[in-house]
């Protein structure tokens, strides 16, 4: 990260015995109670600190049976909604909203989030409310608004400590200082586990963007205008010192990707072979932040020469993630066949794609990045990324899941899906096979090599995933046809 890390509740008792002993390297404080002071206080929390991260906890209520009081998860987006019924405070969710998605990924189950103007008092309220999100919290929005505006990767823990509701208060003066200790005892575990483990991410370059001037030329009139268009520039991956590969890609999470590149091709067997990874030189330096060294762990030695077979990677374009390889023939061999699992509801992976689109804010500024995603059981989000590339979004994906442990985990702790933006390449389902993902599905079509890969691998390859239909091209068991 690059600098402290942020750990901000709506008032004192949300953050239970967190302020009194707060995480090694956090800052603790408050935003406020409502939308418009968590996002006036955390933007001057956010100028004052210059956090690499920051991560709301607190207490919500829960609008119907989908989140029982006591439980704990992770917000993926938060869901203003601006526009007030008349009678009893029923909150009209299809007249105005706008969507804040959190850019930190947690590994807890996770769950949308509404914002309305004020609490929610009736029940007729909770149920309209219901059909954006199973609960409300008054302050995420603003939080999430204001990370997104700083560019700084942003969480929430949440704990429902009541049910929406005529009742609501009471419930809430009764179960608030219990569910907020348990979201404080998520969020410090989560943190341990964040601030730990053989390989930690280079710290991201800041940038995904950058503006443009352009000329606008529309029915015979020429206009000039800003415009955001996605950075496109070199990683050098070096291993000890040496040089495996340099890859055109988007900075950020750039120890992650290169993490996600080695174990795909072959060069790990996971994170237990790496040390560190980190870029080279000293900020402020030409250069700085375009060069990765990967070290390799104690008593362990990275050797890319059992895959590379003696010859050194050129330049690759953002498009190819298989470039230099002698032959499709050695990426077969390597991977083994996914194990057999429960199957995945096609209505988890149209969920997931739809959650995908709500991962990009780069590419809704630009229209120029991929996007990838990475989900586990009941679809809590594992790992996002974006990138120029679509193999190197995968890449960052796939290195956040081994560094966390959770590529080819078994059990309830595994990535179940890999959704991808655009068309599904052989080089995305060689990612996947390697990271043990049994579901990939894309926006569009795949190829022809990805179909045969994905059947030899034991791998559901999904194509058109939109809107309330999917094909299946291989291993349909794996995808099933009612709810979850």
């Amino acid at each position: 990260m690059s600098g402290p890390s942020l750990l901000v509740a709506a008032f004192p008792p949300e953050l239970s015995r967190l302020e009194r002993d707060p995480p090694p390297g956090w800052i603790v404080a408050t935003a406020g109670i409502g939308a418009v002071p968590a996002a006036v206080a955390t933007a001057r929390l956010l100028a004052e600190h210059r956090p690499g991260r920051v991560l709301l906890v607190g207490t919500c209520g829960a609008y119907d049976d989908r989140l029982a009081v006591g439980e704990v998860f992770a917000a993926s987006s938060a869901v203003a909604v601006s526009v007030e019924e008349a009678d009893g405070r029923a909150y009209r969710p299809d007249a105005e909203t706008s969507r804040w998605p959190a850019t930190w990924p947690l590994p807890l189950p996770a769950h949308d989030v509404a914002v309305p103007p004020a609490i929610t008092v009736s029940e007729a309220g909770a149920r309209s409310l219901a059909r954006l999100a199973p609960a409300e919290h008054l302050e995420l929005s603003g939080f999430l608004a204001a990370c997104a505006a700083a560019g700084v990767p942003a969480a929430a823990i949440l704990g429902v400590a009541n049910r929406v509701g005529p009742g609501a208060h009471e419930e809430w003066l009764r179960e608030n200082a219990r569910v907020s200790a348990r979201v404080a005892e998520a969020a410090r575990r989560i943190l341990a586990a964040a601030g730990t483990g053989p390989a930690t991410p280079a710290a991201p370059r800041a940038g995904t963007t950058r503006a443009v001037e352009v000329v606008r030329l529309e029915a015979g009139r020429e206009e000039r205008r800003d415009d955001a268009v996605a950075v496109e520039e070199p990683l050098e991956i070096r291993v000890d010192g040496e040089t495996v590969a340099i890859t055109m890609r988007t900075p950020g999470a750039d120890g992650d990707l290169a993490l996600g590149f080695l174990f795909a091709e072959g060069m790990i067997d996971g994170a237990g072979d790496v040390g560190s990874a980190a870029h080279c030189g000293r900020p402020g330096e030409e250069g700085y932040g375009n060069v990765v060294d990967v070290h390799s762990a104690g008593g362990h030695r990275i050797d890319p020469e059992r895959v590379l077979e003696g010859r050194r990677w050129t330049t690759t374009a953002s498009a190819c993630g298989v470039c230099g390889r002698r032959s499709i023939e050695g990426l077969l061999s390597r991977c083994a066949p996914v194990p057999e699992g429960s199957p995945l509801a096609a209505t988890e992976v149209l969920r997931a794609m739809e959650r995908l689109a709500s991962l990009q804010p780069a590419f809704s500024r630009t229209g120029g990045l991929h996007a990838a995603a990475a989900f586990g059981d009941a679809g809590a989000l594992l790992a996002s990324a974006e990138d120029v590339g679509r193999h190197n979004a995968v890449d960052k994906v796939v290195g956040e899941l081994l560094r966390r442990g959770r590529a080819r985990r078994p059990g309830p702790a595994a990535a179940r899906l890999l959704a991808v933006s655009g068309r599904t390449s052989f080089e995305i389902v060689q990612k996947a096979a390697a990271a043990g993902i049994p579901v990939v599905a894309g926006v569009s079509a795949p190829s022809s090599l990805a179909v045969d890969l994905a059947r030899d691998a034991g791998i559901a390859l999904c194509g058109f995933v939109r809107g309330e239909r999917l094909n299946v091209y291989t291993h349909a068991g794996r995808v099933a046809r009612g709810p979850a």
